[in-house]
């Protein structure tokens, strides 16, 4: 990931560029309790495809966001194979994305119909969530998972045996979490999320791995990721 750049100025051309070049996703859960001119978070990914596996076309990642803050917790987004545990082959795939498995059985999920999408693919993509009034002027952290399958290394190969410590079944790298904390009493801000850990590879619980330990190429699955706080008119 890039360093976290010195002024709104510059990110706010990113913005531009990953609303024109990807897709930009309104995660409108909950309308009635939110105002669309208001203030809002954005969720900005810059991918590197150029570090995903291919199987018969490029393998982008799976990804969850979801917020939580003051006793709320919200999914913004999850792509539409991990939203619906609906795989090719694969009735359920618990390794996919754990933590927020986690989230959403725990019902952090509001209408999940309503913030599941297809996989993205191309350049970038935007997530945009209109915060609701309970989280306005309050802090608030995002939470991003992401997974790509079949991106086995040395510390999870191919070759290991289901019983073997480092048996990863198709998912190869465990999936990655990262976080970020906006101050939504603040003015407009922007944040790069930092690693905060992994899923556990085999999906056998919920928790979030702190020991980076392994994790090689799936640190790569995008170029940047930028949390974006703008608080409308």
């Amino acid at each position: 990931m890039h360093k976290e750049e010195g002024t709104v100025k510059r990110w706010g051309t990113g913005i531009c560029i990953a609303l024109l070049a990807g897709a930009a996703w309104w995660a409108l859960n909950d309308a009635a309790a939110v105002d669309r001119n208001g203030p809002a978070i954005r969720v900005i990914f810059s991918f590197n495809p150029e570090s995903y596996p291919r199987m018969i076309r490029k393998m982008y990642p799976q990804m969850a966001v979801w917020a939580t803050g003051a006793g709320f917790t919200r999914t913004l987004y999850a792509t539409k194979s991990g939203a619906r545990d609906k795989w090719w082959g694969a009735d359920r795939r618990p390794s996919a994305l754990p933590v927020w498995y986690g989230v959403r059985s725990a019902g952090g999920t509001g209408d999940l119909d309503a913030v599941t999408g297809a996989t993205p693919s191309g350049e970038s993509f935007s997530v945009l969530w209109p915060l609701p009034r309970e989280l306005r002027g309050k802090t608030v952290d995002i939470f991003i998972e992401a997974n790509v399958s079949f991106d086995y290394n040395e510390r999870y190969p191919k070759k290991a045996k289901e019983g073997d410590a480092a048996y990863s079944g198709v998912n190869g790298q465990p999936s990655l979490v990262w976080k970020a904390r906006i101050d939504a009493s603040k003015g407009q801000s922007s944040v790069t999320p930092v690693l905060a850990g992994h899923g556990e590879v085999l999906g056998r619980d919920h928790r979030i791995h702190e020991d980076l330990a392994g994790i090689t190429t799936a640190r790569g699955l995008f170029h940047y990721i930028k949390v974006a706080y703008e608080p409308g008119r």
